[in-house]
């Protein structure tokens, strides 16, 4: 009998301008979708491959776990609340709709956002104040469901109201200051970007494989996965309507839960997790009795 025996690990890293190299961050822990607060300071990311939520200093003190392993369930998209006091979450378990909580900083019960709504509720992001949170509904190759995708919800009152014009979209990214929110087609070919200003939607990149948007801290820059047979890190100037090459994925290999992820430092590194796992194949000799 041969069996192939597989040990996941990841080890998260920032791309470095200077030396154009991917180079180790918090230690190189197994870890993905490491989120910084606005200030830089703290941390919040999944550990990889259990996926548990973890919050630290941004040098890798002070950690603390801010949710148990199930063994089921797995914690995707961490972001702080702009206050700093809170963690926005989603989470995906087999045999159930993914579900959005928030969690202090400080550690104690996570809370779970819409309990009673069922549905996909999926890549929560805070609005720039901090009042609203908006998430998408439908995700991946899903069949596109009736009516908008991407909904708003405003903490204070509880009600939800739809983004216009987001049937067939998922993934929503709302930008730091507030005016865009971008997203992606079902089947992650096309990238569009809403205008609250003009509630219009304007396709801003197609014809390949995209994944994972994350705004520039400026709101000037969507970056995003070009995947193609020359994988890519791109970035698509907002004001100029213009994609640029970042840095080449071809030789990097990638793994998190969904293969890959995509997260910026406070100076607008991508932040990846590289494949630091090993899989090796086993033979076993036996005679049945």
């Amino acid at each position: 009998m041969f069996a192939v025996g597989v040990a996941p690990r990841g080890e998260a890293v920032r791309y470095d301008e200077h030396s154009k190299q991917f180079v180790p961050i918090l230690s190189g822990i197994s870890a993905e979708y490491i989120t910084f607060s606005r200030h830089g300071d703290w941390v919040a990311y999944a550990a990889f491959p259990d996926g548990t939520l973890w919050r630290s200093k941004a040098d890798g003190s002070d950690r603390l776990q801010l949710t148990q392993a199930s063994g089921s369930s797995y914690i995707l998209h961490p972001r702080w609340s702009p206050d700093g006091t809170e963690i926005l979450y989603f989470s995906v378990a087999r045999g159930r709709l993914s579900r959005m909580y928030r969690v202090s900083a400080s550690g104690g019960e996570p809370k779970e956002l819409l309990a009673k709504l069922e549905q996909v509720k999926s890549d929560a992001e805070w609005s720039a104040d901090g009042k609203r949170i908006c998430f998408g509904r439908a995700s991946g190759t899903a069949a596109p469901l009736p009516g908008p995708n991407i909904h708003i919800l405003d903490l204070a009152s509880q009600t939800l109201t739809d983004v216009p014009g987001s049937n067939g979209l998922f993934s929503p990214r709302w930008s730091p200051d507030g005016r865009y929110v971008a997203a992606l087609s079902l089947d992650s070919s096309r990238v569009a970007l809403f205008d609250f200003a003009t509630a219009n939607w304007n396709e801003i990149a197609n014809g390949t494989l995209f994944g994972f948007p994350s705004w520039s801290h400026d709101s000037r820059f969507i970056y995003y996965i070009q995947g193609t047979n020359n994988p890519a890190v791109m970035r698509f100037r907002v004001a100029g309507r213009k994609a640029e090459r970042v840095v080449d994925l071809k030789d990097v290999r990638l793994t998190g839960f969904y293969g890959a992820s995509l997260i910026l430092t406070p100076e607008d590194q991508p932040i990846m997790t590289r494949d630091a796992g090993t899989q090796e194949i086993f033979a076993l000799d036996w005679q049945a009795p």
